[in-house]
C-alpha cells in the first residue's frame, strides 16, 4: 500500500500542491507583515515630519513677531501655551540674553492625534542675533574713491563696505566679504582672493549719533564734562583726569555699574584737541573687565598713560618740554584676554581670541593716534611736544561715526614705519589713513576679534533697524514640559 501510494502519480501531485500552498501562504503572510510595517513606518515618518514642520513654524512665528515688533501692533505669540497650526501644534519658550544681545527660542511640535494624545515630538533649539557692526573687522559706510585694496594687502576677518570696493592686484580676503555697489577693478590684472566669498548685499544703515550711550551714562554709567584723560588700570580700576573731578588730579575708579563712560563736551578741530571744554577722551592701558568710552567728538588713543602730566617748567636740552618720562604704555591691551594665531596649511588665516576683556571706544567724530602734543600739569597742554609711539597694539572695536579712524600726522610720525596692531574691530564713515608707503607713520596689523562675531562691548552701537536673523539652529531632544506624553 504504501509503495503504490508513492508510487502513484496524483500522490505526488498532491503533496506537492500542499509545499507549494504552504510557501505561497508564508509568502503572503509576510509581504502582509512588511506592507503593514511599512505603512506604520511611513505614516510615523510622515508623523516626524510633520511634527518637525510644526516646531520650525513655532520659530518663524516668533522670528516674524520680533523683526516686525517696532512696526506692528500684532502681539507675540504665546509662551507655553499649545499652538494650533495647519494640522498639528507647537509650543515656544523663549530666553533672553542681554548680555551678548541673543535670544534663544525652544520650539516643540507634534500632529494632531486621532485619541488626542501628544505624540511624536521635534523639538529645534535656534539662536537668534541682531545683525552688528562689530562682527566684521573692516566696516566703512564709504571707502571713498581713492582707497584701494591692494596686492599683497590681508584682511582677517569680515569686511564691508556700503559703497564700492576697490581692488588693485591681488589682495587676500579671508573672511566673507559685502559690498553694496559694485566691485571696480584697477586693471584687467586685478585679481582679489575672496576665500569665503563676495557678496552684493542691502545697505547697513549706520547711525547718526552716540547720544544713546550718554544716556545710558547718565544712567548707571560715568558722565563726564570736558577733556578726559582715561587710564585703564590692569587691576580692573581706571584713573580719570578731569577739570570737575579734583580740580585735575587723578581719581582711581571702579569700572562703572553699566560699563558705559561718556565724556561730553563742545566740537572742536584738531588744533584744540587739548581744549578743556571738548568732548574728546584721551585713552591708554590694560583693561580687565567690559567696558564702552564715548565721546561726543573725539577719542585720542596714546602709547603713554594720559594721566601722568609734565610740569610747566620741564623742559629738555633742546628747550622742549619731554614727554619721554611718561612710562609708555604700548597703547590698549587687554588683562586677561589672548589672541593665538589660526593656521590652514601653514597659511595664517586669522586669530582666535580666548577671554572676557572686551573694549568699546564709540566717537561721534574722529578716533585717533595722538602722535603730537602732551598734557602739562597746569591743565593746558604744549602741541609741539612729539609723544608718538614708535609701535601701538590696539585691541578694542573702534568706530567713529562720522568722521574715521586716522593718524592725523602720518605724514611724519612715526619718522620710520611704525607697526599698528589692531585685534578687534574697525568701524568708520570713511576709511582714514595711518601711515605712508614711502616709509612713515604706521604700518597695518589688521584682524579681527573672533569673540565679536557672537559678541560685543557693553550697550555697543547697532545697526539702525537691523533686523534678527539665525545664528545656531539645532535638534533637541528635550522638548517641553507640557508638551510630553502624560
Amino acid at each position: 500500500m504504501v509503495k503504490r501510494l508513492w508510487t502513484s502519480e496524483k500522490g505526488v501531485l498532491l503533496a506537492w500542491v500542499l509545499i507549494l500552498l504552504g510557501i505561497l501562504s508564508i509568502i503572503v503572510v509576510a509581504t502582509l507583515t512588511l506592507v503593514t510595517n511599512q505603512f506604520v513606518m511611513g505614516s510615523r515618518f510622515s508623523s516626524s515630519v510633520k511634527a518637525f514642520h510644526y516646531a520650525e513654524a513655532g520659530i518663524h512665528h516668533y522670528l516674524a513677531y520680533i523683526n516686525s515688533e517696532d512696526s506692528s501692533s500684532q502681539g507675540p505669540p504665546l509662551l507655553n501655551e499649545d499652538i494650533a497650526y495647519e494640522d498639528g501644534y507647537y509650543r515656544l519658550e523663549v530666553i533672553n540674553d542681554d548680555k551678548s544681545n541673543e535670544v534663544t527660542i525652544r520650539s516643540t511640535g507634534w500632529p494632531k492625534d486621532p485619541v488626542n494624545e501628544k505624540s511624536d515630538l521635534r523639538t529645534v533649539d535656534v539662536v537668534l542675533k541682531k545683525r552688528s557692526f562689530t562682527e566684521h573687522v573692516y566696516f566703512s559706510d564709504n571707502d571713498g574713491d581713492d582707497i584701494w585694496w591692494t596686492d599683497g594687502e590681508k584682511c582677517f576677518g569680515p569686511y564691508h563696505t556700503n559703497t564700492t570696493l576697490r581692488v588693485m592686484g591681488r589682495p587676500v580676503f579671508y573672511g566673507p566679504v559685502s559690498y553694496v555697489k559694485n566691485i571696480v577693478y584697477h586693471s584687467s590684472g586685478s585679481n582679489p582672493d575672496f576665500r569665503k566669498g563676495a557678496s552684493r548685499v542691502a545697505p547697513i544703515n549706520f547711525p547718526t549719533t552716540n547720544t544713546k550711550l550718554k544716556i545710558l551714562a547718565q544712567s548707571d554709567g560715568y558722565l563726564f564734562e570736558g577733556r578726559t584723560s582715561i587710564m585703564l588700570n590692569a587691576d580692573g580700576t581706571i584713573t580719570i583726569r578731569n577739570k570737575n573731578i579734583n580740580n585735575w588730579a587723578p581719581k582711581k575708579m571702579a569700572l562703572p555699574n553699566n560699563g558705559v563712560i561718556y565724556v561730553n563736551g563742545t566740537t572742536s578741530d584738531y588744533d584744540k584737541r587739548f581744549n578743556s571744554g571738548s568732548g574728546n577722551a584721551f585713552v591708554s592701558g590694560t583693561l580687565k573687565g567690559r567696558l564702552t568710552i564715548a565721546a561726543s567728538n573725539d577719542i585720542y588713543i596714546t602709547g603713554k598713560d594720559p594721566t601722568k602730566w609734565i610740569p610747566d617748567k620741564e623742559k629738555n636740552q633742546q628747550g622742549y618740554f619731554d614727554s619721554n618720562q611718561v612710562t609708555p604704555t604700548g597703547g590698549i591691551t587687554l588683562a586677561a584676554t589672548t589672541f593665538s594665531p589660526v593656521y590652514e596649511r601653514n597659511e595664517l588665516t586669522g586669530y582666535k581670541a580666548v577671554g572676557n576683556d572686551i573694549l568699546g571706544l564709540v566717537a561721534n567724530n574722529y578716533i585717533r593716534i595722538l602722535t603730537r602734543g602732551w598734557f602739562k600739569e597746569s591743565g593746558s597742554e604744549n602741541t609741539g611736544i612729539l609723544s608718538y609711539p614708535q609701535n601701538l597694539t590696539i585691541h578694542a572695536a573702534l568706530f567713529a561715526i562720522s568722521k574715521s579712524f586716522e593718524n592725523k600726522d602720518y605724514q611724519y610720525y612715526p619718522p620710520s614705519s611704525g607697526k599698528l596692531t589692531l585685534r578687534g574691530a574697525l568701524i568708520q564713515k570713511t576709511r582714514g589713513p595711518v601711515g605712508l608707503t614711502s616709509g612713515k607713520g604706521y604700518v597695518k596689523d589688521y584682524a579681527h576679534d573672533s569673540r565679536m562675531l557672537y559678541d560685543a562691548p557693553p550697550h555697543f552701537l547697532e545697526p539702525e533697524k537691523s533686523g534678527w536673523e539665525v545664528f545656531e539652529w539645532s535638534e533637541s531632544r528635550t522638548h517641553l514640559n507640557d508638551s510630553e506624553d502624560n
